[in-house]
């Protein structure tokens, strides 16, 4: 579908390079076209024309950009370079630029499904060109090392929205913020460098997606069917029927802060036993993943951002609940301020209101999985409503779940009995 975005510039159009434009398809074309847009409002808004055309930078990529053949601007002098830049770059901010394409429909579809306004979609769109292009991004290196301030300044200037507003729209409290989506680095000081998107996202954007889902499968992904009964947690069965109590209550209410946290040694069963009491209670389960789609494991802050994201994802569903597990490091005040890229006390301090904001806010139920909790602070355990430690499986559980595992396998029921005795052999 082909849509004229609200900020578009409406002006003549433009022909550069046109060897290089006849060989795009409309969607590339498109991005292509607000690419230059955008670098030019920064060439002539931002002091990058004066910059550009002075001798000490490498201008390879932004001239090549701009539709310059190559040396075609060396043997002129800076002032004639100037305002051959000047000219071309005023040409680019009056092209008119018809939006299509994968990455504009995906981001109507969170524009609608997360609320997003006109102005947090346009700084997601820039953010997302320069991610996925890094030769792009590094033609904002004319623009040199940037404060905080003259960042914003300088944003505001290049996508054309107030200052102020840009400011709103970044801050801690705002949606790109609270929901995962983007946050911007402080201690970055080039501006293709400040923006803090999660890894492999912005590829998703710019790909066909069936639905909203499949956008973020990469971070939250429904879980599997569980492949254990409530029969196979006889061993617990009080706290089995405890939690399922309080699930069906939180999930029936929609309490927000909800949180369980369960530990107890690898192959007890942690995982099953969330994924079996979903399904008894009809609640549709996600779990945050481990690893990318490529197969590349997610870093720590891009599973707690992936959290962030599947509670702004999931806060309007119907009986839905979130699996995070592995979460050993990421309840230490110093590992966690490590994992941020703070370490300061104050940081340490701002980092444990932020783990506390997360756990009192979340909209959707949410089981914490640890193998351990013996380094958790306490202050984070006072957090979770409920903790339950899930112990090894009796041994009658243990040799029932082998028989029904090995129905179809040629062993005997005396080989049965010896291997249910071990008590760390895992059982799921």
């Amino acid at each position: 579908m082909t849509t004229q975005h609200p900020l578009t510039p409406k002006i003549s159009d433009l022909t550069v390079n046109n060897e290089t434009q006849n060989t795009l398809s409309a969607d590339d074309l498109c991005l292509d076209q607000l690419k230059r847009f955008w670098l030019s409002r920064s060439l002539l808004f931002c002091h990058g024309a004066k910059e550009l055309a002075k001798e000490r930078f490498n201008r390879n990529k932004t001239f090549k950009l701009l539709g310059f053949k190559e040396d075609e601007l060396e043997d002129i002098k800076p002032s004639t370079r100037y305002k051959v830049i000047k000219s071309r770059s005023q040409q680019f901010i009056e092209t008119k630029i018809i939006r299509q394409g994968d990455l504009f429909t995906n981001l109507q579809h969170i524009n609608h499904h997360f609320g997003m306004n006109t102005v947090e979609t346009e700084v997601m769109l820039f953010a997302t060109l320069i991610e996925l292009d890094p030769d792009y991004g590094d033609c904002y290196d004319t623009l040199g090392k940037l404060s905080n301030r003259v960042f914003y300044s300088y944003l505001a200037r290049i996508i054309n929205i107030p200052e102020k507003v840009i400011i709103k729209t970044l801050t801690k409290e705002g949606l790109l913020y609270q929901s995962g989506l983007l946050k911007v680095d402080s201690s970055a000081d080039n501006i293709d460098r400040k923006f803090d998107l999660l890894s492999g996202f912005c590829s998703a954007l710019d790909s066909p997606q069936q639905n909203i889902e499949s956008l973020f499968s990469s971070f939250i992904t429904l879980a599997p069917l569980a492949t254990l009964t409530p029969k196979h947690f006889s061993h617990i069965e009080k706290d089995y029927s405890r939690l399922s109590a309080y699930l069906q209550t939180v999930c029936d209410k929609k309490i927000r802060g909800a949180n369980i946290l369960i530990y107890g040694s690898p192959g007890t069963g942690k995982n099953q036993w969330v994924r079996t009491l979903a399904e008894e209670l009809k609640i549709k389960l996600y779990e945050i993943s481990v690893e990318d789609s490529d197969g590349d494991i997610l870093s720590g802050k891009e599973r707690v951002t992936a959290c962030q994201l599947a509670q702004k994802l999931l806060e309007k569903g119907q009986r839905q609940c979130l699996l995070f597990d592995e979460i050993e490091d990421l309840f230490q005040i110093d590992a966690f301020a490590q994992l941020m890229g703070n370490s300061s006390k104050k940081s340490q301090s701002n980092n444990k209101g932020w783990i506390n904001q997360l756990l009192e806010n979340n909209s959707v139920p949410t089981f914490w999985l640890s193998n351990d909790i013996g380094s958790m602070d306490e202050a984070f355990l006072r957090r979770f409503d409920l903790v339950f430690e899930l112990p090894v499986p009796t041994h009658s559980v243990r040799k029932q779940m082998l028989t029904e595992a090995l129905n179809d396998t040629p062993v005997s029921s005396e080989w049965i009995d010896r291997l249910s005795h071990l008590e760390h052999l895992p059982l799921q």
